[in-house]
C-alpha cells in the first residue's frame, strides 16, 4: 500500500532528524542551539502537515478578509493619482447625466410624433 510506505518513509526520516538533533545538542553544539530552546514548539511539523491532503486546507486571514487596500501615495505622485481618479469620476457622472438629457429628449420627440399622429387621424 502506498500510504503505508510514504508514512514509513516520513517516519524514519523524522526520526533520523531527531537522532541528528539530539546529537547535534551534545557538547559544545548545545550551546548553537541555546536560542532555539527558548522557542515554543510547533504544533504541527511541515511534514506532518502536509501529510492530511485530502483534508481541505486551512483558510488564511487573506482569504477572509480580501486583498489589502491600496497603499495611498503622497506627494506630487499621489496628487496625479488622486486627480486622475476624480477625472475620471466626473467624466463618468457628466455622460450619466448625457445621457439622462437624451433620454428626455428621446422621450419627448416621441411623445411629440404621437401627439401628431393624433391629430392626423382625427
Amino acid at each position: 500500500d502506498a500510504d503505508a510506505i510514504a508514512d514509513e518513509l516520513e517516519r524514519r526520516v523524522e526520526d533520523l532528524r531527531f537522532e541528528r538533533q539530539k546529537g547535534a545538542e551534545r557538547g559544545l553544539g548545545a550551546f548553537s542551539m541555546a536560542g532555539k530552546r527558548d522557542l515554543p514548539q510547533p504544533e504541527l511539523t511541515p511534514e506532518l502537515q502536509n501529510k492530511g491532503n485530502s483534508s481541505p486546507a486551512m483558510l488564511s486571514s487573506k482569504d477572509l478578509v480580501g486583498e489589502a487596500p491600496e497603499v495611498e501615495q503622497t506627494g506630487v505622485a499621489g496628487w496625479f493619482k488622486r486627480r486622475q481618479i476624480e477625472q475620471e469620476e466626473q467624466q463618468m457622472r457628466k455622460m450619466e447625466k448625457w445621457n439622462e438629457i437624451m433620454m428626455k429628449k428621446q422621450m419627448e420627440k416621441k411623445k411629440a410624433e404621437d401627439e401628431a399622429r393624433a391629430q392626423n387621424t382625427a
